[in-house]
């Protein structure tokens, strides 16, 4: 940042400071903010510079830092501001001396972008150096401009007064003006002191987009420039008193016309809808450098790339090349368009000219700094609709600009200042109107002729622009200009990166996912039948066509590795890139090629922070990822089952808490998708059981509470019941005590076992195999020992039957016996 030296006393807004007449005649105009947490903070500063007509002939801007010249620069950039206190976050430089004597005033813009406001910045002022750095004069912006509702504030104006310049701090607020191009009319407006005679052209209205940002076409036809109304004239005084008495009105009565004789009045006409644009024209050029001669540079390669939803490659359209709704039309050279007029007279002077639309060449109001190079022409409504996006790029192999010995080697963009593309509406009567029009002739020839529809002139709808001096584009062999894609109308990404604080709709994300309803996987209704229109198709799903910048300068061996590595990635990103090119942003959407989709943060190219992640199955994650990876968050399934805890990869991984879809519930332990270490197993009949796990399976110290009967607490050995076990009922509090032993199961018994069931439940006295064996009995000889004592003592119980008639005993205790169980319940939902 720039030295801070002495400051001079505040200037309140509209005071004049005449420039001190220096040697260099140099001054800078200075930016300072500081951030706040949670804005978006890509603030611009811009520099205008208009001639003595009040045309504007050059802007300088995030996109194009310096003039061909270099009289006018920009010394400091630094787009997020919060520097040192006093220190200018953004510097223009001007140099007076060196100024063409037609232009008459440079008036410079901050604005704040799209997705933020001058509400969002603090401590904003504005500072008027000389040279050395030294402060000349200095106007903080009052608190009450910093609204929600102002974009863009006109800072000051340095202009011509008499032999030498005069500055002054203007200070105006401009609301929902996002950038230099839509506030290029009002600024117009507010300068309109110096150019009394100057006309504003709404023409002049076109949004310069900044990198990464996002507008619908039709959104951007509807843009419109809104002049300030008239002032009102004062009322005529009335001559008091009177000199003659009202006269009398008389009353009207509505009449009928006379028949063949037209309404006297007409009904006033119906307000337009809202424009729907079917076709645009990108216009692309770049601006070399002053140093070289344009003829002996060899230009730019320009080329479209069109992608799936997947992010699979479609078609390529390069120079001269044309698919389905998209055509490179070239440039014509005006040596070539001579040529080729001069022919056509030749050939047939008798017949009757056809009028050509003669598009422009240059990009207003630059007309001499950038000639287009290169027109793309795109009908929207025929695109192919298994085209979801198109991607714009323009490269350059093998012609690097000779870097001096010792100094870093620079790159194939080198000798360039700027590439710049233009998106243009275009309109006229199409083919069919034409034949239409042929058609009513032919039928009759005596009938007066229509007028002709006249063609609307095009309309500037966006432009952008990328610096090629800045670093980034060292070594680089290609900038990515733009996207076309496909969205639905009102979208739920668009409606939630608006506003974070609502939280989206998830089944309307899965529903423009083309998720299909669960019940009927085969709804499909992004499926386009082979006989139905691209038009058609688009009305039906209610989707439009956005432009999204891109403004990145990216590396390949040539055109394929280009789009490979990098165009490839645009396509199924949507949000906003730091100066390395990584994914950088708060509210961002990718798509992956299995279908999956991200809405979320991205911080150095990773998933990290508060996002959304949809599986194409159906599957939805809602929480915080770390390096890509989701961590804490709720993962919800089709089937309505639900886990809400810590998470390894995309797998339940931590402590968590997951309910199935039949109702039954696991809190505790998990180890990528399975159950480890101790948790709570919730029955829906109202049962818990308290155990641990190992990797999915029941494994340790158990305890088992019937929601009703009684409560057991035992062990269980890789998912079943093993070692010893106490039953206690929960009524008498009557206790046995036993051990489950393993008994062989019978071919037909395996058939039955169900792998996929959820905690199994403990019962007795036999179950899945198990035989119970109270205390003391704990082999399979044990059992057979215990028959064969059955049936000694059975004899025994006979023989002393008959010492009882003669002795009879007393009547001993009941013995305790293990109450009866159901039936194990069906299994529960698989692991996730």
């Amino acid at each position: 940042a720039s030295a801070v030296v002495e400051i001079m006393p505040e200037l309140a807004p509209g005071t004049d400071f005449e420039v001190p007449n220096e040697d260099p005649h140099i001054v800078r105009i200075g930016a300072c903010w500081n951030k706040c947490e949670h804005a978006d903070k890509d603030v611009d500063v811009a520099c205008m510079t208009f001639d003595d007509t009040g045309a504007c002939k050059e802007v300088l801007y995030y996109g194009f830092m310096d003039n061909r010249k270099r009289i006018v620069k920009h010394l400091v950039d630094e787009p997020l501001g919060g520097g040192a206190p006093g220190a200018d976050d953004q510097v223009v430089e001007v140099n007076l001396s060196k100024q063409p004597e037609d232009i008459k005033a440079f008036v410079f813009t901050m604005s704040a972008g799209a997705h933020s406001d001058m509400s969002k910045l603090e401590d904003v002022g504005f500072t008027l150096r000389n040279e050395t750095a030294t402060a000349l004069a200095s106007c903080p912006l009052p608190k009450a401009m910093r609204t929600p509702s102002t974009k863009t504030v006109v800072v000051g104006a340095l202009f011509r007064d008499g032999a030498g310049w005069t500055f002054r701090f203007i200070m105006k607020p401009l609301d929902s003006l996002c950038s230099w191009g839509e506030a290029l009319p009002k600024v117009k407006e507010s300068v309109a002191w110096l150019f009394p005679e100057a006309v504003v052209d709404p023409d002049d209205f076109v949004r310069c987009m900044r990198p990464c940002e996002d507008f619908g076409i039709d959104e951007l036809a509807n843009l419109r420039y809104v002049p300030p109304p008239p002032p009102a004239e004062p009322p005529a005084e009335a001559a008091f008193p009177p000199t003659h008495p009202p006269a009398e009105v008389p009353v009207q009565t509505a009449t009928a016309p006379a028949e063949g004789q037209a309404s006297p009045e007409e009904p006033p006409a119906e307000p337009e809808g809202p424009e729907v644009v079917e076709k645009i024209r990108i216009d692309v050029g770049w601006l070399v450098k002053a140093k070289y001669d344009e003829k002996e540079v060899e230009g730019l390669d320009v080329a479209l790339v069109l992608f799936n939803k997947m992010g699979e490659e479609v078609a390529q359209v390069a120079q001269g090349d044309s698919t389905d709704g998209v055509t490179m039309m070239g440039v014509v050279e005006p040596e070539e368009e001579e040529e080729e007029e001069e022919e056509e007279e030749e050939e047939d002077e008798d017949e009757p000219k056809e009028k050509k639309v003669k598009l422009p060449k240059v990009f207003p109001p630059e007309s001499t700094l950038f000639p287009v190079k290169e027109r793309i022409a795109i009908n929207l409504n025929e695109v192919s609709p298994e085209a979801s996006s198109i991607v714009l790029y323009v490269s350059k192999y093998g012609e690097d600009e000779e870097a001096e010995e010792g100094a870093v080697p620079k790159g194939p963009f080198s000798k360039f200042e700027s590439i710049r593309a233009k998106i243009m509406a275009t309109y006229g009567a199409g083919e069919e109107d034409e034949e239409e029009a042929e058609e009513e002739e032919d039928e009759d020839e005596d009938a007066p002729k229509k007028p002709k529809k006249e063609k609307k002139p095009d309309k500037a709808l966006a432009m952008c622009s990328v610096d090629c001096k800045r670093p980034e584009a060292l070594s680089k062999t290609g900038v990515i200009l733009l996207k076309l894609y496909r969205d639905y109308r009102g979208a739920e990404y668009h409606t939630w990166r608006a506003d974070p604080s609502v939280e989206p709709n998830l089944d309307k994300m899965k529903s423009q996912m083309g998720i299909p309803p669960p019940g009927n996987p085969d709804d499909n209704p992004e499926e386009f039948e082979e006989e139905e229109e691209p038009a058609a198709w688009l009305a039906r799903l209610n989707l439009e066509w956005r432009l999204r910048t891109i403004l990145m300068y990216c590396k390949g061996e040539s055109s394929e590795d280009l789009v490979t590595n990098n165009a490839t990635a645009v396509a199924t990103y949507d949000g906003k890139r730091n100066r390395e090119g990584l994914r950088h942003d708060k509210f961002s959407r990718s798509t992956y090629p299995n279908g999956d989709v991200y809405w979320g943060e991205y911080r150095d190219t990773y998933r990290n922070g508060d996002g959304f992640y949809l599986f194409k199955g159906g599957t939805t994650f809602q929480g915080s990822m770390v390096d890509g990876s989701f961590d804490m968050g709720t993962l919800r399934h089709p089937d309505n089952s639900v886990y809400v805890g810590k998470h390894g990869g995309c797998l339940p991984d931590g402590p968590g808490e997951y309910t199935y879809a039949n109702g039954e519930k696991f809190v505790g332990g998990w180890k990528q998708g399975k159950k480890h270490g101790k948790g709570v197993y919730y029955y829906t009949d109202g049962s818990v059981l308290h155990g641990e796990w190992e990797n999915g399976v029941l494994h340790g110290t158990i305890k088992w509470e019937h929601h009703v009967a009684y409560v057991a607490q035992g062990a269980y050995e890789n998912g079943v019941p093993a070692q010893r076990w106490v039953w206690e009922n929960k009524k008498t509090h009557l206790r046995q005590a036993g051990t489950y032993i393993t008994v062989p199961l019978t071919e037909d018994e395996l058939a039955e076992v169900d792998e996929e069931e959820g905690p199994p439940k403990p019962q007795a006295p036999d179950w899945k195999g198990l035989s119970w064996a109270p205390d003391g009995m704990t082999t399979e000889a044990d059992l057979v020992a215990e028959a064969a004592a059955a049936a000694q003592a059975e004899a025994e119980a006979a023989a002393a039957a008959e010492e009882a008639a003669k002795n009879p005993p007393q009547e001993p205790e009941r013995p305790v016996t293990p109450l009866a169980e159901k039936p194990v319940e069906a299994a529960v939902a698989s692991e996730a």
